[in-house]
């Protein structure tokens, strides 16, 4: 992991902040309400599957 990783991943203290701000980025940008919690879902789903396992504890 280098240092701008690491940086993005403690820009926000927790998932849900992260999820919301995602959501709310989609919004802003005239994406459907459903369609935005479908790709934030998924986003989250991709970001976990991705991280090491020594993080994921």
């Amino acid at each position: 992991m280098d240092l701008l990783e690491a940086a993005r991943l403690l820009r926000f203290s927790t998932d849900w902040e992260r999820r919301f701000h995602e959501y709310d980025l989609l919004l802003t940008a005239g994406v459907h309400p459903d369609e935005a919690e479908r790709i934030v879902r998924r986003v989250a789903a991709d970001r976990q599957a991705l991280q090491p396992k020594e993080l994921a504890a």
